[in-house]
């Protein structure tokens, strides 16, 4: 399917510039991005081509905006005030992602609004992080994992699925929706979780993530059911590569988000009650017959003194974890990795 496209219309061509390479370089779901300087142009060129979205700076505004044939038109304000009602107003002097965050936003909401297109047919990999006693490295090494991965060009999403991340301590941030908002419009509106996805997504780098959950509650209440399908659209939707997931017991679906996994790294330490936990979780699944389960599970034995390394999340990739997630994670490779290495 052809992309959408998404036009911008503003007399400042500066602005236009950084726009357009801030969208080429990070991706727009899917839609092309074109550029005007003058609302004629955009005008003839949709007569030929319909444009999905048009966003109109006020110093190109007209009231012959009206003749561009566009799904959905917005207006860039200078400082944030509606200069005309009948379009919604994007603040123009925010951060790149901001804008396009906010136009997805709106987007996604929209009924009358359709939905993503499929880029690609090649199968995601859903790889899943899990220790029974290591919640902290748990965590780190799933991040290591997804940035190396990120670095390396295989477009990667990490999920934090346990019940308290402290993320928005740890990254200095504040969130204003978290993963199970994206799960909830997902069972709903599956066509457009794309562009939900868009509106709320962060990163790490290169890596891309959404925030974790405030209250894992929210998480306990989604059923093995709702799981399967809120990740079926992930997998299916061609996005992404690799999803990792940072999994706990507080998901219901726990042992079929496993069984679905193509990789499971299971983090164990040296010490007795470590290994002891490890010899249960294997009787666990042998007694329920998951033998999907047990063959796709790795063990990876933590390096010692990880934690002098890990105190910048923003960094992993370069520790000792990043190192030992880039041996248990070859095969896992997207079509970003070069030359047969991550």
């Amino acid at each position: 399917m052809r992309e959408k496209l998404l036009a911008v219309c503003d007399k400042d061509e500066r602005y236009l510039q950084g726009m357009q390479e801030y969208f080429q370089r990070k991706g727009t779901a899917d839609f092309q991005i074109v550029t005007f300087t003058a609302l004629e142009q955009v005008i003839s060129y949709s007569q030929n081509k319909p444009i999905e979205i048009l966003l109109i700076g006020e110093n190109a505004y007209a009231e012959e905006a009206e003749n561009v044939r566009a799904g959905k038109i917005y207006l860039l304000s200078e400082n944030g005030h509606n200069v005309n009602a009948e379009y919604p107003v994007i603040t123009k002097f925010q951060s790149m992602a901001g804008i396009f965050a906010q136009i997805m936003e709106e987007y996604a909401q929209d009924i009358s609004c359709s939905g993503a297109s499929v880029r690609n047919r090649k199968r995601t990999k859903l790889v899943s992080f899990y220790s029974p006693d290591r919640a902290d490295a748990q965590t780190a090494t799933a991040l290591a994992a997804g940035q190396m991965l990120s670095n390396a060009g295989s477009k990667t999403l990490y999920l934090n699925l346990r019940a308290f991340a402290g993320f928005e301590e740890l990254l200095h941030t504040e969130f204003e929706a978290d993963v199970t908002d994206y799960f909830y419009f997902v069972l709903q509106y599956a066509d457009k979780a794309l562009y939900k996805l868009e509106s709320m997504r962060k990163t790490l780098g290169e890596l891309h993530y959404l925030p974790p959950a405030l209250d894992y509650a929210d998480l306990l209440q989604i059923t093995e059911q709702q799981w399967e399908q809120a990740i079926d659209v992930l997998l299916d939707s061609g996005h992404y590569e690799v999803i990792l997931l940072d999994l706990s017991e507080i998901c219901q679906g726990f042992y079929s988000l496993l069984a679905r996994s193509d990789k499971i790294v299971f983090l164990q330490g040296d010490s007795r009650q470590s290994q002891a936990m490890k010899m249960q979780y294997q009787k666990l699944l042998e007694a329920r017959g998951a033998v999907k389960i047990t063959d796709k599970t790795c063990y990876s034995t933590l390096p010692e003194n990880w934690e002098k390394e890990c105190c910048n999340y923003e960094r992993l990739a370069a520790t000792r974890l990043g190192e030992l997630m880039k041996r248990e994670l070859w095969d896992i490779r997207g079509r970003g990795a070069v030359n047969g290495e991550i």
